[in-house]
């Protein structure tokens, strides 16, 4: 819980855990750093984790509001950049660049600008995920609010480049999204199954994801909450590799509650003006 801070000019090298953790700051500044091998590959442990302190309506509520990360540079991190969770305020990640990670690059939630606000994710450069864990995309915004995301460039990941589900009020625009998903091995199980809370039978440590069964975005439902007012427009989606995705968009359905059909259902969802530079193969939007 800090205000009017600036983290600036620093160098974060080899550590096993999280760089800077930021819990209910304001007017917090994170610029020009450089990060090499920060994070832990189990867990929420990327180089930035930006969250509000306390649980709304404690006495020692402090949301985390108008958070600044520019112009870092990272290369081999051990899990993702972010977790950039702020809940109120005039948000941005900009003009970062951002050379191989595990896990995702920038992760959003549903908390991100619960409490007013926007947020904007503009102008940076992920390049190189790869799977570690569960995911490795380049973002993933599911059940975001008011977020912009504007002129970035992601190429290269394993799980995909961006996952929109349950996205409202979002506007992705004039972004570069190139060769983004590759087949692999899950090395774990999920987090229930690791820790042998509810030990399953289909188990997920060691299944391969094929490469038919990967997209590169994916947009619909996010645990029974829909899209809406979801604009997907101006940007290059390219793929140029001889082996690539089954599609390039899935409609995804996760929890349909069929008792509150405008709460589930998508709606005011455009995907329009984008260039796409994609093998006649591959299809482009998969609603199955």
């Amino acid at each position: 819980k800090v205000e009017d801070c600036w983290v600036k000019d620093c160098r974060f090298i080899n550590h096993i855990g999280r760089a800077i953790t930021d819990l209910g700051s304001k007017n917090l500044r994170i610029e020009d750093n450089y990060f090499e091998e920060i994070g832990k590959k189990d867990g929420p442990y990327p180089a930035i984790y930006t969250k509000s302190y306390g649980n709304e309506g404690a006495t020692w509520f402090a949301p985390s509001s108008d958070i600044t990360v520019k112009n870092n540079v990272c290369k081999n991190l051990n899990r993702g950049f972010m977790i950039f969770n702020t809940m109120a305020g005039a948000n941005l990640i900009a003009d970062n660049y951002v050379d191989g990670w595990k896990e995702t690059a920038i992760i959003t939630s549903n908390d991100i600008n619960a409490l007013g606000g926007s947020s904007t994710i503009r102008g940076n450069r992920l390049m190189h995920g790869r799977i570690s864990d569960i995911a490795a995309g380049g973002l993933s915004c599911a059940s975001t609010n008011r977020l912009t995301i504007l002129n970035n460039y992601v190429e290269d990941t394993d799980y995909g480049a961006i996952t929109l589900t349950g996205a409202r009020n979002a506007n992705i625009t004039d972004n570069t999204f190139k060769d983004c998903g590759n087949e692999f091995m899950w090395p774990y199980g999920p987090f229930s199954e690791r820790y042998g809370f509810s030990i399953g039978t289909d188990w997920q440590a060691g299944k391969t994801r094929t490469i038919d069964d990967i997209n590169a975005i994916d947009i619909g439902i996010d645990g029974g909450i829909g899209s809406k007012n979801l604009s997907i427009t101006n940007n290059n989606f390219i793929e140029r590799r001889d082996i690539y995705p089954g599609s390039y968009f899935r409609q995804v359905k996760s929890g349909y509650d069929a008792s509150n059909p405008d709460h589930s259902l998508s709606s005011r969802v455009f995907i329009e003006g984008n260039n796409v530079s994609i093998p006649s193969g591959m299809q482009f939007f998969n609603s199955t």
